[in-house]
């Protein structure tokens, strides 16, 4: 059970009827936020790797692959910040794993399929 500091009447000297409205504005607040979390958290399982469509995982690929090369560019060109952790951080960066997972499996099966037919 919450207890809340408004209701500890010693260490305000407000009104009763100040606490009481106080007290309704954190309850909804409190209430609103709640739902907002719910919302929050509702989106990133629908946007979870495995409830995508085979057409939102293709767009993603493509997107996380851009953004690597984007990154991998910068990483080049940037003669402070070469090291085996910025590179490493490059291609493990929030989902970006996934896909490069993803990738290999594909270039990976192409080849034994040039191997296979030659």
């Amino acid at each position: 059970m919450n207890k809340n500091i408004i209701n500890y009447n010693d260490m305000f000297s407000m009104s009763d009827y100040s606490k009481m409205k106080l007290q309704e504005q954190y309850d909804e607040l409190y209430r609103k936020s709640k739902i907002e979390n719910e919302k929050v958290v509702a989106e990133k399982e629908k946007e979870r790797f495995y409830n995508l469509s085979l057409k939102q995982l293709s767009e993603n690929l493509v997107n996380r692959l851009v953004e690597i090369l984007n990154d991998l560019v910068e990483y080049i060109n940037d003669d402070q910040e070469k090291g085996l952790n910025r590179l490493l951080d490059i291609f493990t960066y929030e989902d970006r794993m996934i896909y490069v997972g993803i990738f290999m499996i594909i270039i990976s099966l192409m080849m034994y399929f040039v191997s296979v037919t030659s």
